[in-house]
């Protein structure tokens, strides 16, 4: 155990090292005695006003503040910020929904913390101990949450953005960096939408027969019914769109979707399959998957196509356009 004294001396106690800092008298004493032995023969030595100063003019003192490195180091910088390690992260996490804490939190009379949505389905009831709680608002922790600083989770695939703990997840839920899994089953592939689309290209372009297409411009997709999908890329942009088609019992379930962090609707598309005798049309959005294909089907926004209309070879011509993103979308 280290001790600190301002005394003069040095001392072993209980077996502890005690360290001694020198007083400001012996200081003084020393600085003085220093100072009458030195003669000042250089006139630009002697004060202005005629007599010696026993001491150094005092500096304006520099704040700075301490960091503590991982491996224990200590070093200053000249913001006011410091790491900190969250040996607990889940303490910044509502105890009820279990998701990050967002400002405002309500807090009932023992302490316990829920955030407001919470608060609204359990009635204002705390689960914890019954007292009332979503009244009175827990501002120390929504200053932690103010000021706790996170990088995104999605930092190995290319984010460089740090947020605020509270807009953690509303940040993740529309980051351009999220990881996107390459269609391909046999690939295990996944990096964030623009990497996979330089790495289907490079990789799966030719093997897979990917159809590229111009936005807002129709183009034709020959479909078979022995396959689960056909891979569209976009000349221009890093997104990968999934023609789908599952088969149920009376046809084919057909729709589009985008391997892609949509925080928005989608891509408005059309799909039109027509026949001599039959013409059918589907206008929807895209769904947005980072996984890889879902074959289930959505319960919504799907072209059902007839068994018949494949014709004996098992293809159909389809004509498909999407359409880009509004400017404000992107």
């Amino acid at each position: 155990m280290t001790r600190f004294s301002v005394s003069g001396d040095e001392e072993e106690e209980n077996g502890g090292k005690r360290v001694a800092f020198p007083s400001s008298s012996s200081r003084l004493k020393r600085h003085r005695s220093a100072q009458s032995e030195c003669s000042y023969s250089s006139s630009e030595d002697e004060h202005p006003f005629g007599y010696d100063l026993p001491f150094e003019p005092l500096r304006e003192p520099q704040i700075e503040d301490i960091n503590v490195t991982g491996d224990g180091s200590v070093s200053t910088t000249r913001d006011k910020s410091i790491p900190v390690v969250l040996t607990d992260p889940d303490v910044l996490d509502c105890s009820i929904c279990f998701e990050p804490l967002t400002i405002p939190v309500f807090q009932c009379e023992n302490g316990h913390t829920a955030c407001s949505t919470c608060c609204t389905k359990i009635n204002n009831k705390c689960p914890s101990c019954s007292f009332p709680i979503g009244y009175n608002r827990c501002r120390a922790i929504e200053k932690v949450l103010e000021s706790v600083k996170i990088r995104c989770s999605n930092a190995s695939y290319g984010c460089k953005e740090t947020v605020s703990y509270n807009k953690k997840k509303e940040h993740e839920t529309s980051c351009t960096y999220s990881p996107c899994h390459c269609p391909i089953r046999s690939c295990d592939f996944i990096s964030s939408s623009a990497e996979l689309y330089r790495h289907f290209r490079s990789q799966h372009s030719i093997s897979t027969g990917v159809r590229s297409f111009d936005y807002n411009s129709t183009f034709s997709v020959t479909l078979l019914n022995c396959v689960d999908f056909v891979v569209l890329q976009e000349r221009k942009d890093n997104v990968i769109f999934i023609l789908n088609s599952t088969f149920k019992t009376f046809g084919y379930m057909v729709w589009i979707s985008c391997i892609w962090p949509c925080p928005f609707k989608g891509f408005w598309y059309e799909i039109l399959a027509k026949t001599d005798e039959t013409t059918l049309r589907l206008e929807s959005f895209t769904s947005c998957n980072q996984q890889r294909v879902v074959t289930t089907g959505p319960s919504s926004g799907y072209l059902l196509i007839p068994m018949n209309l494949f014709g004996c070879r098992g293809q159909l011509e389809l004509a498909i356009c999407i359409h880009s993103l509004p400017v404000a979308a992107v």
